[in-house]
């Protein structure tokens, strides 16, 4: 089979365009009111994912919603065309829709790259710029206002650090810098990165609380960066000499977290790798300073199967990584998934689910965005709505938005007005005349054969008429 083209779909789209407006004067109109264009969320889409029917997504002209940039707007059919009436939807619902084999992760980056959230995202290349935004944006455990919320927590000359500030060490002459997203004068969100690369992302979740951040996940990548699970062995740091503490040091995420003083540098390793004596320095506390440890080659009891191992095949798992096992029950016993505000750990296998190509804690489902369904299964929640009739979540597939409750329904509980628009059934009546549907605050009557009908209809139902 040819592999798909996504740019040669664009330019038959683009041909294509041009004809249904010449042969269709509402699709014109709908053409040159959007500057001939489609959504950018469904043109990106097409250039990766072949859709499920170009012919039918053209017809339909899906573009930004006049009356809320966040969704699309599209026309169903040519009746809807001619009388100037659209439909609107979410962008998700309807990429979800047009593109079915579209992988989720795909998708959830195109919809967080062009669904407008009034979000500005930049670069900060300054030790200044980046301790501000680290202090004064997401909650994390090197911010100013952990554990505590004691603003002078690093400038303080008492302080641990002596009045240093832990980011510090991510000088921006190597290379570090930060990637951050605004939304008015707040920094909500924040990711440090180091030549084209970065390895988590943080958005703010209350005053308290950090998730990852989708949106720059997304930005990131459209900028060319890559995320990786740990920052690349001898990767440097600015060496900062502190009486008694050794030097500063900030919480390296990721699973690199080892280094050793090079002059004026910290460099990352692995501790393995190193020769028997030799010094390095764990970098994962919150308080600024790092641990000393020695390279040896001591062996240690796997705290699963009690089988003795070198303790530097011993691997760390659990949500605080603090119990030491053996690589083949971390291997066997153990999933790498989403946990305490979107951190990834090594859980036990029993305790997670798999939802999108991800696997989650079950503990921490709720944190990570993650939403248990009317039958035991689970779904992120941009793949599921919830039902306030049955107080249940449902996947968004299996249901339908009723445009005059603004509510979500299942779609085998809804029915479709007589205008085009749809409505739970217990909120609407048939008419026996015309068999269409309306909403239940729409009259009705009764004709003397015991039809219930819309009063537009009365004249068909006259007493000599129904005598005859």
């Amino acid at each position: 089979m040819r592999k798909y083209n996504g740019f040669e779909m664009l330019e038959i789209v683009e041909e294509a365009r041009q004809v249904v407006a010449r042969h269709r004067s509402w699709h014109l109109r709908e053409q040159r009111q959007t500057d001939w264009k489609m959504h950018p969320a469904v043109i990106a889409a097409v250039t990766v994912c072949r859709p499920a029917d170009w012919h039918l997504l053209l017809l339909e002209w899906p573009h930004i919603a006049d009356d809320d940039k966040r969704q699309i707007a599209y026309t169903r059919d040519e009746r809807k065309g001619e009388e100037n009436r659209q439909t609107m939807t979410s962008v998700g619902k309807y990429l979800k829709r047009q593109f079915p084999t579209m992988s989720d992760h795909v998708l959830r980056d195109i919809v967080a790259l062009h669904t407008p959230h009034n979000v500005d995202f930049k670069f900060l290349r300054t030790t200044p710029e980046m301790c501000n935004a680290v202090d004064h944006g997401p909650y994390s455990c090197m911010c100013a206002r952990y554990s505590g919320g004691n603003p002078d927590r690093w400038t303080h000359p008492q302080s641990v650090t002596y009045g240093h500030h832990p980011y510090e060490v991510y000088d921006h002459e190597l290379g570090w810098h930060m990637a951050i997203a605004t939304e008015g004068n707040e920094v909500t969100g924040r990711a440090l990165c180091i030549g084209e690369m970065y390895v988590r992302t943080y958005k703010a979740c209350g005053e308290h609380g950090s998730t990852t951040d989708e949106r720059l996940d997304a930005w990131l990548q459209d900028q060319g960066y890559r995320k990786k699970g740990s920052w690349d062995l001898d990767t440097l740091f600015k060496h900062i000499p502190i009486p008694r503490r050794y030097f500063v040091a900030p919480y390296i995420d990721g699973g690199q977290y080892h280094v050793v003083t090079d002059g004026a540098h910290l460099r990352l390793v692995d501790s393995s790798d190193l020769d028997n004596g030799d010094t390095y320095y764990e970098c994962r506390n919150t308080s600024g300073t790092p641990t000393q440890e020695t390279h040896n080659t001591g062996t240690m009891q796997c705290e699963d199967c009690d089988e003795w191992i070198d303790e530097n095949d011993a691997r760390t798992v659990g949500l605080s990584e603090d119990r030491c096992v053996c690589e083949s029950c971390r291997d066997n016993d153990y999933t790498w998934a989403y946990s305490w505000r979107g951190r990834e750990r090594y859980i036990q296998s029993d305790n997670v689910i798999y939802v999108s190509d991800n696997y989650y804690d079950l503990d921490y489902l709720s944190e990570n965005n993650i939403v248990e369904l009317h039958d035991g299964d689970y779904a992120h929640t941009d793949d599921a709505v919830y039902i306030e009739r049955l107080d249940q979540y449902h996947l968004v597939d299996d249901c339908t938005h009723c445009e005059h409750s603004n509510e979500y329904e299942l779609s085998d509980d809804c029915v479709q007005l007589h205008d085009g628009e749809w409505a739970h059934n217990d909120d609407a009546w048939l008419c026996e005349h015309s068999n269409e549907y309306y909403l239940d605050k729409v009259d009705s009557m009764m004709t003397e054969c015991g039809k219930k009908i819309h009063p537009a209809y009365a004249e068909h139902y006259t007493t000599e008429t129904e005598g005859e």
